[in-house]
C-alpha cells in the first residue's frame, strides 16, 4: 500500500502491455517450468506469536483479577478494555490459523 501518490503512466502501460505480455509468455515457455504459488506461513501461525499471545492473555487475566480483588489497584478499566480487545483480535487470528492447518 502506498501512502504517497506515485506518478504512473497508465496510457503507456496500456500501449506496451501486449508486447510485455508476449515477452513474458515466451520467457515462461522457453526458459523455465511453471511453478505453483504456495501460500507462506502467516505470522499468526508461528510459535513465537503464540507465545506472545499467551503472555498477553496471562497478563490480562492477572491485571483483571488484581482490579477485581484489590480496591486500590492502579489499573484502569479503559486499559483493561484495550488489552481485552487485543486478546480477542489476536486470539481469533491464532485460532483461525490453527483451524486452517
Amino acid at each position: 500500500m502506498n501512502v504517497l501518490p506515485i506518478k504512473d503512466d497508465f496510457k503507456q502501460l496500456v500501449k506496451e502491455f501486449p508486447r510485455l505480455s508476449n515477452e513474458f509468455k515466451k520467457r515462461l515457455v522457453s526458459d523455465s517450468e511453471v511453478q505453483p504459488i504456495r501460500e507462506g506461513e502467516s505470522i499468526y501461525a508461528s510459535k513465537s506469536f503464540r507465545r506472545f499471545f499467551y503472555f498477553l492473555l496471562i497478563g490480562f487475566l492477572i491485571l483483571l483479577l488484581t482490579k477485581l480483588f484489590t480496591s486500590d489497584s492502579g489499573t484502569t478499566w479503559g486499559f483493561l478494555g484495550i488489552i481485552a480487545s487485543a486478546v480477542l483480535f489476536y486470539g481469533m487470528m491464532v485460532f483461525r490459523q490453527k483451524k486452517k492447518n
